[in-house]
């Protein structure tokens, strides 16, 4: 399954991870849309600055998942974020 990067600036990394973390909207929207938020990788020099990893089906799954109007209404709010967030990079996993 495709993974997607996601570049995150935030204004308060902890803020926006006890929005992010129970995440019931998120969740629903996520599994409307085939979507899995896999792992948060979080800058060890600026620790409001993270990469969200997601997997999809595929890229227009994860697509409407971030055209999803609840998703846009998230990602929209400057409370949370300094830049709205934005993908960096679309992988195909290998296996080792």
């Amino acid at each position: 399954m495709p993974g997607f990067h996601v570049e995150h600036k935030l204004v308060d990394y902890n803020k926006w991870f006890e929005v992010f973390k129970p995440g019931t909207v998120r969740k629903e929207v996520q599994e409307d849309h085939g979507v899995s938020a896999i792992r948060i990788l979080r800058d060890n020099e600026d620790p409001n600055h993270c990469i969200v990893v997601f997997e999809a089906p595929d890229r227009d799954s994860f697509e409407k998942f971030d055209s999803d109007p609840r998703v846009q209404e998230r990602l929209n709010d400057t409370s949370l974020f300094l830049e709205r967030p934005k993908l960096i990079g679309e992988y195909t996993p290998v296996d080792l």
